[in-house]
Formats: structure tokens, C-alpha cells, sequence
């Protein structure tokens, strides 16, 4: 079997990513999406690992199907549509609010740190925490 790849869209400069009416697909490889100090602003998203990492916020106007999703922010994460199939979240770190919306369940697998408000609502199944898993904040879950 080949090795996977991961493909990376990255900011050149201080520019804002936005994959606005565009679907990204890489059902074998992991897609990872970086502004180190913009917006991350993603549509529809398929594949099995997706690093989204931001100085500022992460967006969403299409629904995201991952495996694994892994956010580094510098503000805040919000993925809340309600179209979104997320199997785990691995490290997970904003510094503003965090919502994540996904169905059917989710299972933190590492640490999920955040400033503000955070909610991770599982919509059509369970929400599961790893016993490697931790959470730094106050978080709303719902199941």
C-alpha cells in the first residue's frame, strides 16, 4: 500500500483562506489547511484526517466529513453545520469560542483546550471521551 499524503493549502502572507463553493476531496489522504496569521473560511470537505489551522478564526459554509479533525486557532472555531460527519476530534485548541456540530457521534481522542464558550453536539449519536482524552474548559456537550 502507498504511504498516505497529505495535501496542504497554505497562506503565502498575512492572507485569509476561503474555499468558498469549492469541494475538497481526498478520501485516502489527509487535506491540511493553514493561515498563520488569517481566516480559514472552508466549504465541503471529504476525506480521513483534516488540520484546519488559523491566527484567526475557522469558518465553515458546507458540511465536513473527516475521520479525524485536529483545529489549532488563534480565535475561534466554529463548524456548526448541521451537515457535518466528524468520527473524533484529535488536539483541539482555540482561543475564543469553539462549536462543533456532527452526526452521528463523536469521541475526543486527545485534549481539547479553549477560551469561551464551547459546545460539541453530537446530533444522532453518542458523545464519547477517550481515557487519554482531556478537556481544559468548561465545555456544553450534548448528545
Amino acid at each position: 500500500m502507498p504511504a498516505r499524503e497529505t495535501l496542504t493549502v497554505d497562506a503565502l502572507s498575512d492572507t485569509d483562506i476561503s474555499l468558498q463553493d469549492t469541494t475538497v476531496t481526498a478520501q485516502t489522504a489527509g487535506i491540511g489547511i493553514r493561515a498563520t496569521t488569517g481566516n480559514v473560511a472552508v466549504d465541503s470537505i471529504v476525506t480521513s484526517d483534516l488540520i484546519l489551522e488559523a491566527g484567526g478564526n475557522i469558518t465553515q459554509t458546507g458540511p465536513v466529513s473527516a475521520s479525524l479533525l485536529t483545529i489549532s486557532s488563534g480565535g475561534s472555531a466554529v463548524l456548526s453545520n448541521t451537515g457535518n460527519n466528524i468520527s473524533s476530534l484529535g488536539v483541539i485548541s482555540v482561543s475564543g469560542p469553539l462549536t462543533i456540530y456532527t452526526d452521528p457521534g463523536l469521541t475526543l481522542t486527545n485534549t481539547v483546550t479553549g477560551s469561551g464558550s464551547m459546545l460539541l453536539e453530537s446530533i444522532g449519536g453518542d458523545l464519547t471521551l477517550d481515557p487519554s482524552a482531556s478537556i481544559t474548559d468548561t465545555v456544553r456537550a450534548a448528545a
